[in-house]
């Protein structure tokens, strides 16, 4: 099957259960409700449906909107970079992985309970970092504890990964490897078909040592807690953040490498850095997932003080009623997503004060009444 005939199978099989009422579009609510099970930030579906939606004068995606979509949300979630222009291209070799609850076109064999046990088990150790993948690196420092050799284990990589067409393991594919392990192990041939749809229990066997909790610190001086930084740092403009805010954010709320966080220190780097990721990354030094979970996070920041400076605009320089606004307006998007939307994406400002001052008559009258 052609990667064209194979993307519109699995589109239209998406598109199914996204469009559940047959109305052939979907609005901005139904969109999220479905995209929202890609486990994507709320920040990349902005951008993909400002990208989509938005910037070509629509509130509704039709099917060949929702295409464009998928191929977004696929890069996004192989660590790539999505745009307009990109998915425009054509198919894609990717394939967008959506967590249906009862459904998924990529679920092809019924797993034991023991099995799904295990693999959610192994994953925890193999993706220690947190980052949704398992990167060269991670996948021999956890293989090599299955006791299989080192030409066995080259053959299971290269069946699991297309012969190098992905350069790490997601956790479908991170099930195939351990599947295809066991079978291994068992004295079995391997077989990526069973490995990847087939029905038979395969559980892997890999000796690990699980981690000991961590002491409770008992100094009364120690630094604050992930959510107690956030809250401090949420104010702060990314300019504004010192070298030891910075170096903090990485190593208490991204939890990147030790070794990183040293070098930001020792550099003296401070948060204007963030805008040349290039740059920060000749200091830094950052694994290639920590430095996808920087980029993200600065990508959610630069969208939310993008929109609260737009927001500055629209009331005439007023920041502290700008405050209130994007306050209430994200407390407003978790049921009104659409309209939401349409006031982010409204160019001019005279017509969103005024539509934002009628919906919050709280804020009081804009300038000139």
């Amino acid at each position: 099957m052609s990667n064209a005939a194979d993307e519109e199978k699995y589109c239209r099989q998406y598109w199914a259960v996204a469009d559940s009422d047959g109305s052939q579009e979907l609005d901005a609510q139904e969109a999220l409700a479905f995209f929202s099970k890609t486990r994507l930030s709320t920040s990349v579906l902005h951008c993909m449906w400002d990208a989509i939606a938005t910037s070509r004068g629509k509130r509704d995606l039709n099917y060949d909107d929702f295409v464009l979509a998928l191929r977004w949300v696929a890069l996004a979630q192989n660590g790539e970079e999505a745009s307009l222009a990109r998915v425009q291209q054509g198919p894609l070799s990717l394939r967008a992985k959506i967590d249906v609850p009862g459904w998924n076109p990529f679920l092809k064999g019924v797993r034991t309970l023991s099995e799904t046990a295990q693999h959610e088990e192994y994953w925890k150790v193999a993706d220690a970092d947190g980052s949704g993948e398992v990167d060269v690196q991670e996948a021999v420092a956890f293989l090599s504890k299955s006791g299989l050799r080192n030409r066995v284990l080259n053959e299971i990589w290269g069946l699991a990964t297309s012969q190098g067409v992905y350069s790490s393991l997601d956790m479908e594919r991170f099930k195939t490897v351990l599947r295809l392990v066991a079978m291994a192990q068992k004295g079995m041939k391997l077989d990526l078909d069973e490995a990847e749809g087939g029905d038979m229990e395969l559980i892997a066997n890999i000796k690990f040592e699980a981690p000991k909790p961590a002491p409770k610190p008992v100094d009364p001086f120690v630094r604050p807690s992930p959510p107690a930084l956030e809250s401090m740092i949420e104010e702060i403009p990314l300019d504004d953040l010192t070298c030891e805010l910075l170096a903090q954010v990485l190593e208490e709320v991204l939890r990147v490498d030790a070794a990183s966080v040293r070098n930001v220190r020792d550099h003296k780097v401070n948060g204007e850095a963030l805008h040349d990721m290039r740059e920060f990354q000749e200091f830094a030094k950052l694994s290639y997932p920590d430095k996808k979970k920087v980029e993200r996070w600065v990508a959610e920041r630069k969208s939310e003080e993008k929109f609260k400076e737009y927001l500055v605009g629209v009331f005439g320089g007023d920041s502290q009623r700008a405050e209130d606004a994007c306050a209430l307006l994200e407390k407003y998007a978790v049921s009104n997503r659409e309209e939401y939307l349409w006031f982010r994406g409204q160019a001019s400002q005279q017509t969103n004060m005024r539509a934002i001052v009628r919906r919050f008559p709280e804020l009081g009258a804009g300038p000139g009444g």
